[in-house]
């Protein structure tokens, strides 16, 4: 009987703390979604930050597994279109023109260097590294821009020109496409290469490969690729000629 009556005189308090820790409880719960949907966008976020710093090896093994695009792990500039770049426009450090087709990029890296990355092989090519020049001059790149002649230029935010490469032709603007105007830079995404496309004195549209048209050499292992390749033609030249 003792504990009837305790439970009987408890009964109000009870009643009152039940809906007071339900009221808590619903604000509670409300809260937590919030803060939860408030953590996951800031854990996404912190995330894609996270993947656009990876090193470039562990960028590549993202993409050739097929857990990333180049979209996520760069950021993708060119517009209208992504693969194009027109003259006298500053690409800065960490932009880059990409390809819709296969994972090519090309531009400049956080640590001012011009590079062009094919992600799906996991290759680079460096066409000018930054440490380099800075320990020469002093000066930091900050951005990489074609001139309307054509010559490729890495600029200091002071907008000097700290390193160029020339076109070894006579170029000027002309009009070529509705949203670019000639000379302008394309990556294509079949082979990679990247192409300035230009009009020539005659009127003629130029496309031509950037290692060919600015003389950047080729990586070793393409030169012995190369060399190889001669060596074995020369050879079986030579077989000809004694069985002739």
């Amino acid at each position: 009987m003792w504990r009837l009556r305790q439970a009987v005189k408890a009964f109000p308090l009870i009643v009152f703390a039940g809906l007071s820790d339900y009221s808590f409880a619903e604000q509670y719960a409300q809260n937590s979604s919030s803060v939860a949907r408030e953590d996951e966008t800031g854990l996404i976020n912190r995330q894609i930050q996270l993947d656009k710093n990876w090193s470039f090896r562990k960028k590549a093994r993202y993409i050739r597994k097929g857990k990333a695009t180049i979209f996520d792990l760069f950021n993708c500039v060119g517009s209208p279109d992504v693969s194009r770049w027109r003259h006298d426009e500053p690409l800065h450090r960490d932009q880059f023109i990409c390809t819709k087709k296969n994972s090519y990029v090309w531009g400049l890296t956080n640590d001012g260097d011009l590079m062009w990355m094919d992600l799906a092989s996991g290759t680079r090519k460096r066409l000018y590294r930054n440490k380099t020049y800075f320990r020469q001059s002093g000066k930091s790149a900050e951005y990489f821009m074609l001139s309307k002649t054509g010559d490729l230029e890495v600029r200091d935010s002071n907008d000097d020109i700290i390193w160029t490469k020339s076109a070894p032709y006579s170029i000027s603007p002309q009009n070529c496409l509705s949203d670019y105007e000639c000379p302008y830079l394309h990556l294509h995404g079949n082979n990679g290469k990247n192409v300035l496309n230009f009009i020539s004195e005659s009127g003629q549209w130029i496309t031509t490969g950037m290692n060919k048209v600015y003389g950047f050499q080729k990586r070793k292992k393409d030169k012995e690729k190369t060399a190889k390749m001669s060596l074995q033609q020369s050879e079986v030249k030579g077989m000809e000629d004694i069985h002739v």
